[in-house]
């Protein structure tokens, strides 16, 4: 499950790499959002017991 996170990632991360412009940090302010959002995501499945 880890690893399609950081598949999905590091596609994702394609545009953080792009000449800095104010458009290059729309996808790094979604980036943040979306990987806390797993991040917490998995400490709730984490927490569940089985």
């Amino acid at each position: 499950m880890r690893i399609a996170w950081y598949k999905i990632l590091s596609i994702y991360n394609i545009p953080f790499f792009t000449p800095t412009s104010p458009l290059s940090t729309i996808p790094f302010i979604w980036g943040a959002i979306v990987l806390i959002a797993f991040l917490r995501l998995e400490v709730e499945y984490d927490s569940l017991p089985d």
